[in-house]
């Protein structure tokens, strides 16, 4: 069933989807054009870690996302989620300062309540006391 901005129960009802899994499919549910662009990416190709290989369609999102920005040579690194990208951007930090010989850097400044995503790092910069308390310290 094609749900656009809602979602249905078992029982048909409808629900307004106004929070769509932490905003994440902010373009409604059922759009035939993303799940046709979707299949055919996964006809061609799948995935591809990264690390090693990249994609056309990667490779033409970052062209075009550079000229939107204006920033020639800008790069970045493509992830699955938010929670990743916080992860990533920690860790990018972390790095540097190492580099540096900074090691004894390593706090991470955040706002009280925040959300940074639910994997354990992006939950532990996160100011979500409840989301986090379990996983403490």
């Amino acid at each position: 069933m094609r749900g656009g901005v809602y979602v249905f129960d078992r029982d048909g009802r409808r629900y307004l989807d106004g929070s769509s899994g932490a905003l994440v499919a902010n373009i409604g549910h059922g759009r035939m054009q993303v799940a046709d662009a979707m299949a055919r990416q996964a006809r061609e190709l799948a995935f591809v870690h990264g690390s090693q290989f990249s994609s056309d369609v990667l490779e033409e999102y970052a062209a075009r996302l550079c000229a939107f920005l204006e920033l020639p040579g800008y790069r970045f690194w493509a992830v699955s989620g938010g929670s990743e990208a916080n992860e990533s951007a920690i860790k990018l930090a972390r790095q540097y300062h190492v580099e540096r010989g900074e090691p004894g850097r390593f706090k991470v400044m955040t706002r009280v309540p925040s959300y940074h995503g639910a994997s354990l790092g992006a939950l532990a910069a996160s100011g979500m006391g409840a989301r986090r308390a379990l996983y403490a310290p």
